[in-house]
């Protein structure tokens, strides 16, 4: 961890490639045809796929277009991937096999993004591609809001690519509503649009994907209130009041599926990018004081800045008084882990320390007398060269000043 500088001042102050294209970046796949190498390519790899009913429909489509396709059920496994090929996971079946309190997880979307996690921490860790299908069902108007499905969601990936990064996490699209059954697709469809924006080229359409009648046109859009939302085709679906997929569909998603996944590089999750380094756009060394300095007379800061080696780092010494009317003095500076950080460019965040030591006249001065508690926070805003905003609340006050530079 970097040193605040007042303490350094003491007391004074995989990549697998085959010869058709690769995952295209940003492109959530659409196609459905595969190849016999696909097949091959996808045996040696090992998948971890955690769904419920319309992914069944799926995995049937996978035996009946690849039969040397290896498919594991998940439950003759205990649960654990098989070390190559595709390892299927009911999700109702595997937790009934096992005692699990939910029966049926459909219609239970925070749930299932909770149990998707504890199959991973269990042996879904040991996969090297592993993904988790939402239902239509999940999207019903009773259902959880498409944000709240969201956020657990990308909450669940995030703390799942942190601790197994190893496992590369791909994604497939929530499936659709039949017209006769479309109220709701509006939800499936933001929560999809969101989904493709953010995961891109390891996300496999199947929305996309099954809302294209065979004839290539799209499917009817949805019903109110959700207009304009697509539907799934009734060339995919068992019947105009059933939205799982038929046969064809099945195999139609299926061959999609297997050309995706054979493309998907076992190179690991390419890491995050990293967040953007904001700082200081000027050197602000100097006092700062009250716009209106004959109304607060004696108190303000004293900023610090470009210090050898870290034009980043701040030390801001602020001077004023205590509730009692007494001298009082406090610190803030950073970036330091515990103590700030530049949060914005020219915006810096920070605990605020009150310090206490001996008396400056005693000698020899005793270092160890001195003592720090955070008192609050600090917000400082550099809206100029010249002019900054100082928020705070330290010691139980909080305001909101603009400064400007005493020159």
């Amino acid at each position: 961890m970097k040193k605040p500088l007042f303490r350094l001042l003491g007391s004074v102050a995989l990549a697998f490639f085959l010869s058709a294209p690769v995952l295209a970046q940003g492109s959530p796949w659409t196609q459905t045809t595969f190849a016999p190498a696909d097949v091959t390519a996808l045996n040696g790899k090992s998948v971890f796929f955690v769904h419920n009913s319309v992914g069944s429909n799926i995995v049937d489509g996978l035996r009946a277009v690849a039969p040397s396709l290896t498919i594991t059920n998940a439950i003759t496994s205990g649960g654990q991937p098989s070390a190559t090929g595709f390892t299927d996971l009911y999700m109702n079946n595997y937790a009934a096999s096992t005692g699990n309190p939910i029966p049926n997880f459909n219609r239970r979307p925070l749930d299932k993004v909770a149990y998707f996690e504890t199959l991973m921490e269990r042996g879904g860790r040991h996969a090297q591609i592993a993904f988790l299908k939402f239902c239509f069902m999940d999207f019903d108007g009773d259902m959880p809001a498409w944000e709240t499905m969201r956020d657990a969601y990308s909450g669940m990936v995030n703390r799942l690519q942190t601790s197994y990064p190893n496992v590369t996490f791909v994604h497939i699209t929530a499936p659709l509503y039949v017209y006769n059954q479309s109220w709701h697709n509006n939800k499936q469809h933001n929560f999809n649009n969101w989904l493709r924006a953010t995961y891109g080229g390891k996300v496999f359409d199947l929305a996309a994907i099954t809302s294209i009648n065979a004839n290539g046109t799209p499917a009817a859009t949805a019903q109110n209130p959700s207009p304009g939302a697509p539907t799934l085709s009734l060339d995919w679906a068992v019947g105009v009041n059933n939205s799982h997929l038929n046969a064809n569909g099945g195999r139609r998603v299926a061959s999609g599926l297997i050309s995706f996944l054979a493309r998907v590089s076992l190179s690991g999750n390419p890491p995050p990018p990293p967040p953007p380094e904001f700082g200081p756009s000027h050197d602000y060394t100097g006092q700062w004081i009250k716009t209106s300095p004959e109304d607060e007379k004696n108190w303000g800061l004293t900023v610090l800045q470009n210090f050898p080696g870290d034009a980043r780092y701040i030390f801001v010494p602020w001077y004023t008084y205590d509730s009692s009317g007494r001298a009082a003095w406090y610190i803030f500076q950073g970036p330091a882990t515990g103590y700030g950080d530049w949060t914005a460019k020219d915006t810096f965040e920070a605990n605020v320390y009150r310090y206490s030591g001996p008396n400056w006249g005693e000698f020899p001065y005793n270092n160890s007398r001195i003592t720090n508690v955070v008192a609050g926070t600090a917000k400082l805003t550099f809206t100029s060269a010249k002019t900054a905003r100082f928020e705070y609340a330290v010691d139980g006050s909080s305001r909101t000043i603009n400064l400007r530079k005493f020159e």
